[in-house]
């Protein structure tokens, strides 16, 4: 499923770790997770886009989790 990716020897989809997305569904390896997008944060595994915005006074670079890690 999106979010998610599933190899060869896993029974269950492995989720995309926080701080990536995949947008793609069948995906079958770790590469298909994409880098957080710049500017926004990735806070939970198995997301298929960024979900957050960076928070007033801290930027969010690419593979950001939180929207506060990264203060001004």
């Amino acid at each position: 499923s999106a979010g998610a990716y599933c190899t060869s020897a896993s029974v269950q989809p492995t989720l995309c770790p926080a701080g990536t997305f995949n947008p793609n569904l069948g995906s079958s390896s770790s590469g298909a997770c994409v880098t957080c997008t710049a500017g926004r944060s990735c806070p939970t595994a198995g997301l298929t886009a960024p979900s957050q915005a960076c928070h007033v006074g801290h930027y969010c670079p690419a593979g950001t989790v939180f929207p506060t890690d990264y203060p001004c």
